[in-house]
């Protein structure tokens, strides 16, 4: 069967370092994904879609009644439906906010100019304990109960948590809220392609349908013959390149403002899963052309400790383009009659050659376009990758042992404060 592309991964600078070779580590890899795919819910796509789905008469009372979502989570619970929410149709008609910090003056600017007779709040914490989301719910809840009365507060909130007894769940029931079921199989930053990326994205009008179809057209494709999939190639030079030049970051810069949440999703999802024993890269999020302004001179002059990922898109051609007559008149002969999107390829292009002009070990993922098949599809490529890296290391990319540590502290010191 003909294999289906539809990223382009190019490793070609990576080989300069070392061949790429099908280690041990990396074959045992690949085995432990095939015996376990099956039996992880975050790869049971099409289940998951049918899930929200079946809320989709939530989509069109959306669409109808507010014209604001606040979506209340942290991490996992929120990181994927920002990038997915990026693909909204309906941004213009309804706006969506991410509050996945507890700085109390930016809710309390939101306070300020928000209309809770038309808002409609979406709170996601899996355990339904997550002590940040929680006081959000509880003040938000507050808000709107001093606004518009007790009884509105159903029609204002949809609750997201696992089916087991929590604050979050004893919150819902208080007030009748409807309270979906978290997966209980599926972890924070592994959901994005389940009903806490979806979900939202659906209430936003993004066609998550097709989110799913390349996101399972990447899957399918991959499960083919893993063993020579450039994936795997992909995971085996990346971690090759890494031990041989002692790498301890890898920065991940995106071009396309679209696809900005995307290099923070990603950061969560590789920093969680394989910062541990000892091990893993510090993932660094950049954004391209904004970036080669501020931190370009560091990656090429400074430590030789990063591996590059970037993701293109060639937009040439693309945009408006440049009046010769005023191009001329100020000097500007470089861009008469081009576009901004000829300047992104050729920005994107240099910043590719000088890379590897400075020996950074970088590799390339080009999008052909941005497209809710292509972002579905991107998002599962990255979420096999860590977890094929996590294999070749030995280590267990769904605990986060550390983290719970500062959990602990955080509920101590609060008992203790005047």
């Amino acid at each position: 069967m003909k294999r289906v592309v539809m990223l382009n991964i190019n490793t070609d600078h990576l080989k300069q370092f070392g061949p790429f070779e099908f280690t041990h580590s990396l074959s045992n890899a690949v085995r432990a994904f095939k015996d376990a795919h099956a039996h992880l819910p975050m790869f049971h796509l099409r289940q998951n879609l049918e899930k929200v789905l079946a809320y989709n008469h939530l989509a069109a009372t959306t669409k109808e009644r507010f014209t604001d979502i606040v979506l209340l989570g942290t991490g996992g619970s929120s990181l994927g439906a920002q990038v997915l929410c990026k693909l909204s149709r309906l941004e213009d008609n309804i706006r969506i906010h991410f509050f996945d910090n507890i700085d109390p003056l930016t809710l309390k600017h939101f306070w300020e100019k928000s209309r809770l007779e038309t808002t409609l709040f979406l709170v996601i914490s899996k355990s339904g304990t997550t002590p940040e989301t929680l006081t959000q719910a509880i003040i938000s809840i507050t808000r709107v109960e001093s606004a518009l009365g007790a009884a509105k507060i159903s029609d204002h909130f949809i609750m997201v948590t696992e089916p087991k007894a929590s604050p979050l769940k004893k919150l819902a029931d208080r007030y009748g809220c409807l309270c979906i079921d978290h997966d209980k199989g599926i972890g924070g930053r592994f959901s994005a392609l389940s009903l806490v990326g979806l979900l939202p994205a659906m209430l936003m009008g993004v066609p998550i349908d097709r989110v799913i179809a390349g996101a399972q057209t990447l899957y399918d494709d991959f499960l083919l013959n893993p063993e020579t999939h450039p994936i795997t190639e992909s995971v085996g030079l990346m971690y090759q390149t890494t031990q041989t030049l002692n790498l301890s970051q890898t920065v991940f810069m995106t071009y396309v403002d679209q696809l900005e949440p995307l290099g923070r999703w990603f950061r969560q999802l590789w920093a969680e899963s394989l910062g541990k024993n000892g091990q893993g890269t510090t993932p660094v999020n950049a954004t391209g052309t904004v970036d080669q302004h501020s931190q370009l001179q560091l990656y090429l002059d400074g430590p030789k400790d990063k591996l590059f990922t970037l993701i293109t898109h060639p937009l040439n051609w693309v945009g408006d383009q440049v009046s010769a007559e005023i191009s001329h008149y100020i000097g500007f002969e470089d861009m008469s009659g081009r576009t901004m999107g000829d300047l992104m390829k050729a920005e994107q292009t240099a910043t590719i050659q000088v890379l590897k002009n400075n020996n950074c070990p970088t590799r390339i993922i080009e999008m052909t376009e941005i497209s809710p098949e292509i972002v579905g599809a991107l998002m599962m490529q990255l979420i096999i990758e860590t977890l094929l890296t996590a294999g070749v290391m030995g280590v267990d990319c769904f605990d986060q042992p550390a983290v719970e540590q500062g959990k602990i502290l955080a509920r101590k010191y609060l008992k203790i404060q005047d």
